[in-house]
């Protein structure tokens, strides 16, 4: 499985690169990232691309480690997390499970 770190770089090296790729990249943030990875973005992910200059520089923030009162209530019920608080962790989670198959070896078929 690609990491984050890992297809951040590589998004980073094509827009470099390539200035067509860096213009959809600025202009339709998902568009690019899914054509360069070949799969959707989930509509409850979003994606901003920056352009730093000689004069502007982005600093990204993590996101806040103190949960919000939606996560606390889905926590609370016995929800997931990761579907409310983190989506790059839901759709990691989901393509390992795509990859996964039923059967006796399995735990879900097990």
């Amino acid at each position: 499985m690609t990491t984050a770190t890992e297809l951040k770089d590589r998004i980073l090296s094509r827009a470099a690169e390539d200035d067509e790729f860096r213009a959809l990249l600025i202009a339709d943030p998902k568009a690019a990232i899914s054509a360069e990875i070949g799969a959707d973005i989930p509509d409850v992910f979003n994606v901003a691309v920056l352009e730093d200059s000689a004069t502007t520089f982005h600093l990204v923030l993590p996101p806040s480690p103190q949960l919000t009162e939606a996560e606390l209530e889905m926590v609370a019920g016995g929800g997931r997390l990761d579907r409310l608080g983190d989506p790059r962790l839901a759709m990691e989670l989901d393509h390992d499970h795509s990859n996964r198959t039923e059967g006796p070896d399995s735990e879900e078929g097990g």
